[in-house]
């Protein structure tokens, strides 16, 4: 069986309206990634290797790390910066 974190509490429910502006709001910035010939990717990794990594290469702080969004972006630079390389 795999070990899987806990996970993070859920938020109530939103009012029908807040919930069409947020998906309105989603679609628009999934758009415009199409528009400039972005795509999202998702990446399956332990997370302890990633921490550990993004610490070790001075891109986050220790407080950093606790932020998931802060992760994502400088996993998204990691992999920005790979690709210039090996396509220069």
């Amino acid at each position: 069986m795999l070990h899987r974190p806990p996970s993070r509490p859920r938020k109530p429910p939103s009012s029908p309206g807040a919930r069409s502006r947020n998906d309105r709001e989603r679609q628009r910035r999934c758009r415009a990634r199409n528009k400039a010939g972005e795509k999202r990717y998702v990446v399956v990794a332990r997370e302890n290797w990633v921490i550990e990594a993004v610490l070790l290469s001075g891109r986050l702080t220790e407080a950093d790390v606790a932020d998931h969004a802060l992760v994502e972006a400088a996993l998204s630079r990691v992999i920005v910066e790979w690709i210039a390389r090996w396509l220069k």
